[in-house]
């Protein structure tokens, strides 16, 4: 399916927050997905494989997809604050996309890295 593409630098609660928001081409979307990332401390980022795939499947689904990079990660600003800032940053995410997307049903995704 085609896509339509957009980058976004979203106000966070640590500052921008570096973002792509993916939609179908040509078709209005049936819904909304935000999809983060694994753990940013061991490199985790927006273009993480499983993010990128669970982002295409879900866009090809027909829903509009907002990946984001946690505070701290590349473009994005601040620095990790031990999982309670980044809570705080998936929200803004998500406000964000609802705000975008009034009144579609909006899901969320992600892909957690355990270690040992």
């Amino acid at each position: 399916m085609p896509r339509r593409i957009e980058t976004h630098l979203l106000d966070g609660p640590a500052g921008k927050l570096d973002a792509l928001l993916e939609a179908p081409e040509d078709t209005a979307p049936r819904a909304a997905a935000l999809v983060c990332h694994p753990h940013p401390l061991f490199g985790g980022t927006m273009h993480n494989k499983v993010v990128y795939r669970v982002a295409r499947a879900l866009r090809n689904s027909g829903y509009a997809v907002l990946r984001f990079n946690f505070r701290g990660v590349a473009k994005s600003a601040g620095r990790h604050d031990l999982g309670v800032g980044e809570i705080e940053d998936a929200r803004a995410a998500l406000d964000w996309l609802r705000n975008r997307y009034a009144g579609l049903p909006y899901t969320l995704a992600g892909f957690h890295l355990a270690l040992a």
